[in-house]
């Protein structure tokens, strides 16, 4: 199960924050999937996605700041 040499990208797919503290580098949720969809299909601006995944990022970032402060 060895991977020598090589590096790799760990994706998660959904929006917990707790993905990134598993070990996941990258997240593509949901939301995200569907501003995609928005702007292929409905016409939506693609800055729409930049809105989405500041909104999603900003998130973890909380959470993860909230959890490293309380703890013991």
């Amino acid at each position: 199960n060895r991977l020598p040499a090589r590096k790799l990208i760990f994706l998660a797919e959904g929006g917990r924050a707790d993905h990134f503290t598993a070990g996941f580098q990258l997240n593509f949720s949901w939301d995200f999937y569907g501003g995609l969809k928005n702007v292929w299909s409905n016409g939506y601006a693609a800055s729409s996605l930049f809105t989405i995944h500041s909104n999603e990022y900003l998130g973890f970032q909380q959470v993860q700041k909230t959890s490293v402060y309380n703890q013991p």
